[in-house]
């Protein structure tokens, strides 16, 4: 999460839609602000943020997110938290009161996503994006166009944007690239139903 007091915006982040690149990008404009870039504030939710700045700053900035096709987010997520991970990870999970291992190690992919589907959290942004189940008025970065919408957002802002200078984080977790092969009808059917909206909104198709 981001905020900038000179350049009045608020990068509210996703999960897996080259958030962690775009808040890097951005950080050097937020010098007078809040820069937010490890878990868990990392990924703090709108309502909060909203909470935390106030009426008159929420409204008056401008708000941005990202959106990512919800099958191929499912798979890069999936994959991103089957990563290693220091020792460190699996104590605090512990310590809130989850399983030593997250849900991606304990499943297939296809177990994987009618576990979450199940627990209705397929959908792993609706509760950071959304307050009281609606969108803010945002504006979006479609991580499929993203140096295009990174360049009209920096207009909209009044600063320079360079492609070659987007760091690449977080990225190289999977084995082999695409998402397709991944799904079967259910799976693909079971992402469709927890994006209903995305994928009306931005017409993402499998």
């Amino acid at each position: 999460m981001l905020i900038s007091h000179d350049h009045k915006f608020i990068f509210i982040k996703p999960k897996k839609v080259a958030g962690s690149s775009i808040q890097a990008y951005l950080a050097q404009f937020c010098k007078n602000g809040i820069n937010y870039h490890r878990d868990p504030k990392s990924h703090m939710k709108a309502a909060d943020v909203k909470k935390m700045v106030g009426e008159e700053v929420w409204n008056s900035y401008l708000k941005v997110t990202v959106v990512r096709n919800p099958w191929d987010k499912t798979v890069s997520l999936y994959h991103w938290r089957r990563r290693k991970r220091p020792l460190y990870i699996h104590l605090r999970r512990v310590l809130r009161g989850w399983p030593w291992h997250s849900p991606a190690m304990r499943h297939d992919f296809k177990s994987y996503v009618k576990y979450l589907f199940e627990l209705n959290d397929l959908n792993a942004d609706k509760n950071i994006v959304r307050i009281g189940g609606e969108l803010p008025d945002y504006f979006f970065i479609r991580f499929e166009n993203l140096h295009d919408d990174m360049d009209e957002l920096c207009k909209k802002l009044g600063v320079d944007y360079n492609p070659d200078d987007l760091p690449k984080k977080k990225t190289g977790h999977r084995k082999e690239p695409g998402y397709r092969q991944h799904f079967d009808e259910e799976t693909k059917e079971l992402v469709r139903k927890a994006h209903e909206d995305e994928i009306a909104r931005f017409g993402y198709e499998f």
